[in-house]
């Protein structure tokens, strides 16, 4: 899946994640959210970039994915996750 993405990915993980939520790209930007949870830093990352660009959360649960899939689909939001 980030192969698809290229090369210009920001990946964001732990507490680093909130101080360089501020520098995503917001126009035809690629951003990843490793360890993304229920989604709210994606949810963030979405508002910013999407529909230009393209995000992508990852996490190693499955729940949390669901969590994330849920809120940002509410959201009107498709984002690889």
């Amino acid at each position: 899946m980030l192969e698809a993405l290229g090369g210009e990915i920001v990946v964001m993980a732990g507490q680093a994640r909130h101080r360089l939520a501020g520098q995503v790209p917001t126009a035809e930007g690629r951003t990843g959210d490793l360890g993304c949870g229920r989604g709210a830093l994606t949810l963030g990352l979405a508002e910013r970039v999407l529909p230009e660009g393209t995000v992508v959360g990852l996490d190693v649960s499955s729940g949390m994915l669901a969590h994330a899939r849920q809120l940002l689909s509410a959201r009107g939001f498709d984002v690889a996750l």
